[in-house]
């Protein structure tokens, strides 16, 4: 490859034409004449392979492209007649002229920048993307070729696979929609083109971006001869329908609701990252997936903003627009974080495992392990503790000492409304545990029928917990005691309550208990610590916890261990070590100061 563009830059590049130039051409082929006549037809199938046949040409001749001796007779044995053979050499012109043009050039390299993320690097990567855009719609023309169509031209709005893309681009591609959805919800990259402005009858858009260019020419023929060529791909293999075949197998729906919403959320994050993967690299056979689309696809994480898709805005946008916006970020806001990285590579080996499964393997050998990302933060300072002033301070809110309403939480008053935001923060303080953890309880995991009463964090309909070590008993802090938690439990029982806090139940399968806090409760913590609390989020509770008590030499770290849920390290206390007595685990709880 010349230049500086990559291997894989270009098949992404190439890519995104040949996806666009068939939507083009499957729009305007819908809006063809319903009565058409024979002749008309044959007129349009002949002018769409004279601009095929000159594409090629130009595509790999560039400005020097004339009609050569030996492509009149390749032309005359592929079935072309001399009127068309005449009309390619016309059209070779027009082509030429429009690789020459200062303004096309400039949107050829505006568009790169949409597609692979940054613009050409000099003049010969520029003409070398001019020619892989007319190669692209080149192929486009070969796959939707009109006498090799099997079935009808349904509207573009519908999805349905067009078969291969891989004779010229070497992609191995659908040009058709996903049958996964993107976390963004796109279906592709680039849109439909604009039939009056590209090379050959397109125009590349992105959003209100276009590449301008000469018109078709039209040629005329009522006795043209093609010749079909048989489709030899396999639709199966292709990455989109066996990572759908996997999720329905790996998280089929659920014979209860309470089922269903613990297996949701890992159903949609699977979806979600393959989704995204397919976006990246492009939905094509397994059998053409090589480790260069793995490493583009985890090259492109590390140029996204660090946080997206939680707008309606960020949601619409493609990868490409996303990496856009990305580039107006400061560089401490772009990159996802090592362990997103990670988990999305596992969600690829889970993909890659059930299709080696089942007789599908990728071009070559990947080394996904190779990719992973290393967090080279140190781990304390991901998620900074609260200081005792920290914590002085929280105590102080209007949350906890009176505010105006339900809906001014943060603004001074006589109302102490006893809630998740009221119970969630003291919850954590007192017990390290986790926020799903807590926010997700039902009533029936308070257990007060006994001397010590205590939680007892078990799996249910509302959350699932993090490892069998999560699954534990945690003794109340006396000053959750003095502040009324047992009281508060008692009149949602009364009440007909099932959860501990059911402000909260979520409305959607996208939301969770925890969630629905984390805006009120950062609203809250903002009010207080302002910009010195940034790093500091509702996990620091845990953090304050797990340090506090770890730091005590009275208090043994197997102790620790067992209140937070942490797996036990080394077989010896994982295997061997009797469960903590609730009674010595009452006196770790309340050797946590009176915070709040």
């Amino acid at each position: 490859m010349n230049g500086h563009l990559s291997h894989t830059e270009a098949q992404r590049f190439l890519a995104a034409i040949v996806t666009a130039e068939i939507s083009r051409i499957r729009a305007e082929r819908y809006a063809e004449p319903l009565d058409q006549s024979p002749s008309d037809w044959i007129a349009r199938a002949s002018s769409e392979r004279v601009r095929r046949a000159a594409m090629e040409i130009v595509s790999a001749r560039g400005t020097a492209a004339i009609l050569l001796a030996h492509d009149e007779r390749r032309l005359w044995e592929e079935g072309y007649d001399p009127e068309e053979i005449a009309a390619v050499g016309q059209e070779l012109g027009r082509l030429v002229d429009w690789i020459a043009c200062p303004k096309q050039r400039a949107e050829v390299e505006r568009a790169t920048l949409q597609t692979i993320g940054r613009h050409p690097s000099d003049d010969r990567e520029t003409r070398l993307l001019q020619c892989l855009h007319l190669s692209g719609q080149a192929e486009a023309l070969s796959t939707m070729d009109r006498v090799r169509a099997t079935g009808p031209m349904i509207s573009p709005g519908v999805g349905i696979r067009e078969g291969n893309i891989g004779r010229a681009t070497g992609l191995g591609g659908t040009a058709s929609s996903l049958s996964l959805t993107s976390p963004n919800g796109a279906r592709a990259s680039v849109a439909p083109m604009s039939d009056a402005d590209t090379p050959g009858g397109g125009a590349w858009s992105e959003g209100s971006r276009a590449i301008p260019g000469p018109q078709p020419c039209e040629v005329n023929s009522s006795k043209t001869v093609i010749r079909a060529v048989p489709e030899a791909r396999d639709d199966r293999e292709f990455l989109s329908q066996i990572a759908d075949a996997m999720i329905g197998k790996l998280f089929p729906p659920a014979t209860t609701d309470a089922a269903e919403k613990s297996v949701a959320k890992d159903r949609r994050q699977t979806r979600q990252v393959l989704a995204q993967f397919i976006e990246i690299t492009g939905d094509k056979p397994m059998c053409d997936l090589t480790q260069a689309d793995c490493g583009h696809y985890v090259d492109t994480l590390a140029c996204l903003p660090k946080v997206y898709g939680r707008s309606k805005a960020d949601r619409d946008r493609s990868i490409s627009e996303l990496i856009e916006r990305g580039e107006d970020l400061p560089d401490d806001e772009v990159g996802l974080a090592a362990n997103t990285i990670n988990r999305n590579i596992g969600h690829l080996q889970k993909l890659l495992k059930y299709a080696r499964g089942r007789g599908m393997r990728p071009a070559e050998d990947l080394y996904l392990s190779d990719l992973r990302a290393t967090d080279r933060r140190d781990a304390r300072s991901v998620r900074e503790p609260f200081t005792e002033e920290d914590l002085a301070a929280l105590s102080r809110h209007t949350v906890w000492k009176g505010c105006q309403s339900a809906g001014r939480r943060n603004l001074p008053g006589c109302e102490i409304i006893q809630d998740g935001l009221y119970w969630g923060p003291l919850l954590a303080a007192y017990s390290g545990a986790r926020r799903e953890e807590l926010m997700g309880m039902k009533l029936a995991e308070v257990n007060d029928s006994g001397p010590i009463p205590f939680l007892r964090l078990q799996p249910n309909g509302n959350r699932r917990l993090k490892n069998p070590a999560a699954e534990r008993d945690i003794p109340l802090h006396r000053r959750l005691i003095d502040l009324g938690l047992l009281e508060y439990v008692a009149r949602l029982r009364i009440e007909g309550e099932v959860d501990l806090f059911p402000e909260l139940a979520p409305k959607s399968v996208n939301e969770t208990f925890g969630g629905n806090l984390y805006k009120k409760w950062t609203e809250s913590k903002n009010c207080v610590l302002g910009d010195g609390g940034r790093r500091k989020t509702f996990h620091s509770f845990r953090h304050t916890v797990v340090t506090r008590l770890r730091h005590d030499p009275n208090i043994p770290k197997l102790f620790v261990t067992t209140l937070v849920g942490h797996t036990p390290h080394g077989e010896t206390d994982g295997r061997y070590t009797k469960k903590v007595d609730l009674a010595k685990l009452t006196e770790v709880v309340n050797s946590l100061p009176d915070w709040f």
